[in-house]
């Protein structure tokens, strides 16, 4: 075979191999537009799906807020129902829409102070909402939540105030239990002994001080599920609203911010130095002791058992029964003396002492006063001060003056100041 039959083949099997080349792309680019159509037309089905199945279940808030509305609850027994009268074996039936209408959640919850949103629900997943009968507390939203499940018409309490209404006959019961929140969450101690109810009147007193136009507003309890609850710290920080969010899981009592303004109440509590609280108690008073007419102790019991001197003794027993509110004057008292014995001395020579005072009302007003100025200097004297009145149940106590109402709301709910809520800030 020559040379040039040699490069003929060669040559011939080239062309060969491209137009076989040729011949496969053109088969794969004239197939390629049915292969996008039905892709695209699968996507496109695949999203209709999707949507139709996402529509089903994520416009139906009207619907979730209806089920909740109409759902039955036992109607809970007049205010001027006789005490100690038995109820009817079959309660009567009121929905949830006239159990909320009429002032139950504010009355028992002590909610009246707050602005009344009305119903709102949120989507959750799949055919779930959550509805609630919603109030606003300054910056917080809080109210009764219930579960629903739109797909079978269910409806279930989230909450605890929710699973109240199921049982309102105990519902007071429940509403203890945010007070107890607090107590358990202003008693958080640090390694220095300070406790987070006296790290916050130490520091918003501070603050406060130069400060005129803020204020503490005080603690707003949220009740998320089971033992875990939201626990909101209010104030005015150069007149704008602003708050310390807290989580509290009550079973376990353990606690940790949830927010910048908590974490930095938290870090200034670990920052102090082991110290001495200085006590403010009198002497001749046992707040452990189980029965009232046990703590009055020496002189002070035989004093407080005659009749002229009983409510007077009961006015300031209700004061020194608040331990958290004596903890954290306690603690506020110890950063401003340079040691306890200061205090001691003090006492002693009576600059420093509780003081009694009956009103024309009939009720108490409660001072503690105290001098620490080394030369006892009359301008130099302060005063926390409480009116008490006896004749409601428990003892209402109501603060009179800057410092006394910040002390008090350092660790006490909102709702509990007189029976409601203070004035909530603007906005939010």
């Amino acid at each position: 075979m020559t040379r040039r039959e040699i490069l003929y083949l060669i040559l011939s099997f080239i062309v060969t191999i491209l137009l076989l080349l040729v011949v496969v792309a053109a088969l794969i680019l004239s197939q390629k537009p049915d292969v996008q159509i039905v892709w695209k037309q699968n996507q496109t089905e695949t999203q209709a799906a999707a949507e139709k199945q996402k529509g089903k279940w994520e416009d139906k808030e009207k619907v979730a807020i209806a089920l909740v509305k109409n759902f039955q609850v036992p109607a809970p027994p007049p205010k001027d129902a006789p005490k100690g009268r038995p109820r009817k074996e079959e309660p009567e039936l009121i929905t949830l829409k006239e159990l909320a209408e009429s002032s139950f959640f504010e009355d028992t919850f002590q909610l009246g102070g707050m602005k009344r949103e009305g119903w709102q629900a949120r989507y959750l997943k799949d055919a779930y909402y959550f509805v609630t009968w919603r109030y606003r507390d300054g910056l917080v939203g809080t109210g009764p939540t219930w579960l629903v499940d739109v797909k079978n018409k269910k409806v279930m309490p989230k909450d605890a105030l929710a699973a109240a209404a199921l049982n309102p006959a105990q519902a007071k019961e429940q509403a203890k239990i945010e007070q107890q929140v607090i107590s358990s969450i202003t008693n958080h101690t640090f390694e220095s002994g300070l406790n987070l109810g006296g790290v916050m009147l130490i520091h918003f007193a501070n603050i406060l001080e130069k400060q005129k136009d803020d204020s503490i507003l005080g603690w707003t309890v949220v009740h998320e599920y089971d033992d875990i609850y939201r626990a909101y710290f209010q104030w005015l920080d150069n007149g704008e609203p602003t708050y310390a969010e807290f989580e509290f899981d009550y079973g376990d009592k353990a606690l940790r911010g949830r927010n910048l303004q908590a974490a930095n109440l938290m870090q200034l509590g670990q920052s102090y130095e082991k110290t001495e609280r200085v006590q403010i108690l009198p002497t001749t008073y046992n707040p452990d002791a189980d029965r009232p007419a046990d703590r009055w102790t020496g002189a002070s019991r035989a004093a407080c058992a005659k009749p002229d001197n009983k409510d007077r003794c009961d006015a300031l027993a209700s004061i020194l029964q608040d331990r958290e509110l004596v903890s954290a004057l306690e603690w506020l008292l110890t950063a401003a003396v340079d040691s306890p014995e200061q205090l001691e001395q003090c006492k002693e020579s009576r600059a420093c002492s509780w003081k009694p005072e009956k009103l024309e009302s009939g009720g108490y007003r409660i001072h503690y006063v105290y001098n620490l100025d080394p030369k006892a200097d009359p301008a130099k004297e302060q005063t926390v001060t409480w009116d008490i009145d006896l004749k409601a149940k428990p003892p209402r106590i109501t603060p009179q003056g800057r410092l006394s109402e910040m002390a008090y709301r350092a660790v006490h709910t909102r709702a509990s100041l007189s029976g409601g809520s203070a004035p909530a800030p603007e906005g939010g």
